[in-house]
């Protein structure tokens, strides 16, 4: 019973496709395509800072960068009064990266 109404299920398809038209479009449509930029990564740079702050035994440093101050890992010796960083991006935006050079 199942396969006859399986049978005659096909049979109506294969009538409608049978039947069916194939309609041309009157104009022919372009579609755009969106394309997605790569970011650009930031050219890394090094500058020349202060160090306000060096605690040896939590290992870290707090320097001053362009008149901010920014606490950074630091596992080296005694820095001095200063210390050469590197840098990437704008500061405040999510792409800024210091690190000590």
């Amino acid at each position: 019973m199942a396969k006859k109404k399986n049978e005659v299920l096909q049979d109506e398809i294969m009538e409608m496709v049978e039947t069916a038209e194939v309609m041309e479009p009157e104009e022919k449509v372009e579609e755009k395509v969106e394309t997605k930029t790569a970011t650009k990564r930031a050219k890394t740079q090094t500058k020349e800072c202060d160090v306000l702050i060096y605690n040896a035994g939590k290992k870290f440093i707090v320097i001053a960068f362009d008149g901010l101050g920014f606490r950074l890992d630091y596992d080296g010796a005694d820095p001095g009064a200063k210390i050469r960083v590197k840098y990437a991006g704008k500061i405040g935006t999510p792409t800024f990266k210091l690190e000590v050079a």
